[in-house]
């Protein structure tokens, strides 16, 4: 009986029906996507900005650059990790800080409070010494409001929190490091005081929303222009000098903006 079966043949195995074609190919509609959606221009940064974005992709179970672009459309909180994902934030405390002793000079020979604004904000290295720099020339703190905004949720919730290591604050003076920062194991906590003379915005510069933030006395916005290209920069400029009031100063920007 057994016999009946000796010479019967395996089935063959069913093709597998899952297997799904990964596309991480062509780039440039995710390029154009990003430059409208911030205004950064990854042109020349293409491999690199390709290499990130396929891992962007690949850790979210995405097989396809156009399949990103769909899921991002759609999805308000997966657009914002993209953005947080892809975009820079270099910086560090005492950062190009002549400038901001200008501008301190400048709130010094003022007796109204004024607003500032602190775009991009980043990781709130810049805005918190702007607010270090006014409280050391004896500008009490209900002098100002400063406002720090940032399209990058995650940078801004790096702010928020104040923490800090060796290399963000290796610019500014041991004695001032000692008087706003609790060194807590190879952190730097920035003390409270500090922190409370900021807000923090999740703001894109692009958006026709941002005129609700309203007008400020000086608009600092170092080293985001180089990012853009020259159409672009002129764009942001035009914005950044539309939050400005009347009387304010020209709005500050970085050395590298400049070129």
């Amino acid at each position: 009986m057994f016999g009946l079966f000796k010479n019967k043949k395996k089935p063959l195995l069913e093709p597998e029906l899952n297997c799904v074609l990964q596309d991480f190919e062509n780039v440039q509609n995710s390029l154009n996507y990003i430059k409208e959606l911030t205004g950064i221009n990854f042109e020349k940064q293409r491999a690199i900005f390709q290499s990130k974005l396929k891992s962007f992709c690949q850790q979210r179970d995405i097989n396809s650059f156009d399949e990103c672009l769909k899921k991002v459309a759609r999805d308000n909180s997966l657009r914002q990790e993209l953005v947080n994902y892809v975009t820079t934030n270099e910086t560090y405390f005492y950062r190009e800080f002549e400038q901001i002793k200008t501008l301190v000079a400048n709130v010094c020979k003022r007796v109204d409070k004024v607003n500032i604004l602190c775009m991009p904000c980043s990781t709130g290295e810049e805005p918190y010494t702007i607010v270090i720099a006014l409280l050391e020339a004896g500008v009490p703190s209900t002098r100002f409001n400063l406002l720090g905004a940032d399209i990058d949720t995650a940078a801004l919730q790096r702010a928020k929190e104040g923490v800090y290591n060796a290399r963000d604050i290796s610019k500014m003076p041991p004695d001032l490091v000692n008087k706003y920062f609790l060194k807590k194991g190879d952190k730097f906590h920035l003390n409270t005081l500090v922190k409370s003379c900021v807000d923090f915005n999740a703001c894109n510069l692009f958006d026709p929303g941002l005129k609700k933030v309203g007008q400020f006395d000086y608009v600092l916005s170092r080293n985001m222009l180089i990012y853009f290209d020259m159409g672009t920069k002129l764009k942001a400029s035009k914005i950044l000098d539309g939050l400005l009031k009347p009387t304010s100063d020209p709005v500050y920007y970085g050395h590298a903006d400049l070129y």
